[in-house]
């Protein structure tokens, strides 16, 4: 059952990323029907991991919870700030947002069933199916 919980608690993560950069990608891709929702969990994820890595390359910070909460907030900062002006509650596609958000939803438990029954090999080559329960 933690399971189940570990995977909410990542989809939730994953929404809180996509809504975080939504602003910012409704500036670059405010053109679009979905004014660019449906690509922000994806620059999001893109720019939270490359703010970690330069922070640990750059041996500003050792990778670990403070480096990704400290990306997480710059992160949220460049969005709010860049995308402030293009930030109106009144004409979110809320439509195009829910689904695209429902195609993410469908296409995550896809992937986590998938995960669920993969089968993994040991050393020999030989084939063990753990099922997680």
């Amino acid at each position: 059952m933690i399971q189940v919980a570990y995977a909410v608690i990542w989809w939730l993560i994953l929404l809180l990323i996509g809504l975080i950069t939504f602003p910012l990608m409704s500036r670059v891709c405010g053109r679009l029907p979905d004014k660019g929702y449906s690509i922000s969990k994806i620059l999001g994820l893109l720019l939270l991991t490359y703010f970690s890595w330069l922070f640990a390359s750059l041996h500003l910070l050792k990778f670990g919870y403070v480096n990704i909460s400290i990306a997480f907030l710059i992160l949220l900062a460049l969005s709010l700030y860049l995308g402030r002006k293009r930030l109106n509650f009144k004409n979110l596609p809320l439509k195009s947002m829910l689904i695209s958000e429902a195609l993410f939803t469908v296409a995550f438990a896809l992937f986590l069933v998938y995960l669920r029954y993969k089968p993994i090999y040991d050393k020999d080559g030989v084939t063990i199916y753990q099922v997680m329960s």
